[in-house]
């Protein structure tokens, strides 16, 4: 079992996503965004979503290699509104017998994401 936090100002992410339009492309799949601007907190919400990303790669002990890394972890909503992790590629064969769970919070100015390995 192991576990990965993460935690990130919303102000950081909402300045990086307003100067950098390529950010939400390079960080997040097109299901991930759909689902992110149905949000009423557009920005809390990506910012959740990214720290759920980062507290995956602390999670496996491996820190980001590159940032084609962040794709390869979806964190998507199920039918309960509850988020979930699903992994692509190299990760999802690396990790497939193991169980992730994650849970994303915010307020006004933070957002933070804990993920479980079991």
């Amino acid at each position: 079992m192991n576990i990965g936090i993460d935690i990130i100002e919303i102000e950081r992410i909402t300045k990086i996503i307003k100067k950098n339009k390529f950010f939400l492309d390079k960080i997040f799949c097109s299901d991930e965004i759909g689902q992110t601007f149905l949000k009423k907190n557009i920005f809390e919400s990506i910012a959740a979503r990214y720290c759920a990303k980062e507290s995956f790669f602390k999670c496996i002990g491996t820190g980001i290699e590159k940032i084609s890394d962040f794709k390869m972890v979806k964190i998507l909503n199920n039918q309960n509104r509850q988020p979930e992790i699903f992994l692509l590629g190299d990760l999802k064969k690396k990790y497939e017998k193991f169980e992730f769970k994650v849970s994303l919070s915010h307020c006004k100015k933070y957002a933070c994401a804990v993920v479980l390995m079991v």
